[in-house]
């Protein structure tokens, strides 16, 4: 939890973390994996990292809920080297800018509630994005190699710079429409998008296949 107090008699500066090499599980199904609750801006790093957040949260930024004043304060998370999944949400006046390194995929949204405040949700991608619900950044960045895939979902911004790919329709993930076309039948079996047919009652966050069709757990 990147924090600083929102008091009146608070100092310091603005809070950093790197997390490398690690496996990481939360055991609540309610926990965001990274919290912040901060005056300053915030910083953080996840480089080759196997994060579980069965809350489907990857992280959240609460700049102003806690206190009666107007923070307007950011996060700025870098994901490198690996697949993190979660969605990266804020309060009103808080915002997010995340990057994607060239090595890494993530599946995720941001900003689904659609907040609005005076500065801007960033999304830079090296690596893929790949969207499992509605999204609502102010700024995307496709950079050479990197890869968007909305998945039929909304993804809605003011400013694109698209030097990579953009795909509206595909998931991006090697097989799943095969698995769709597997599951098109109306059994009500549901299937991983790896072919792996799972009980729907043990479906942890992620995206599935039902009756043909791809659902999100979240």
């Amino acid at each position: 939890m990147p924090y600083q107090s929102g008091s009146g008699d608070a100092s310091g500066y603005n809070p950093t973390m790197k997390i490398s090499n690690s496996k990481l599980t939360l055991t609540s199904d309610e926990a965001v994996f990274c919290e912040v609750p901060t005056a300053v801006d915030a910083y953080v790093t996840l480089d080759n990292d196997v994060i579980t957040a069965p809350s489907g949260v990857l992280a959240y930024v609460h700049t102003n809920s806690n206190w009666s004043n107007s923070n307007e304060k950011q996060l700025f998370l870098s994901l490198k080297n690996g697949t993190y999944t979660g969605a990266l949400n804020h309060d009103a006046t808080g915002n997010i800018s995340v990057s994607l390194d060239a090595n890494t995929v993530w599946q995720g949204t941001i900003n689904s509630d659609n907040n609005t405040n005076t500065d801007a949700d960033t999304v830079v991608v090296n690596g893929t994005w790949i969207m499992d619900g509605a999204s609502y950044p102010d700024v995307l960045i496709i950079n050479a190699g990197g890869k968007v895939y909305t998945n039929g979902y909304t993804l809605s911004y003011t400013s694109l710079t698209n030097n990579g790919t953009l795909n509206t329709t595909s998931t991006g993930v090697t097989g799943i429409d095969e698995v769709a076309t597997k599951a098109k039948s109306t059994n009500g079996k549901v299937y991983r998008i790896d072919g792996t047919e799972v009980d729907e009652n043990s479906m942890h966050s992620g995206i599935y296949i039902k009756d043909g069709k791809k659902i999100a757990r979240f």
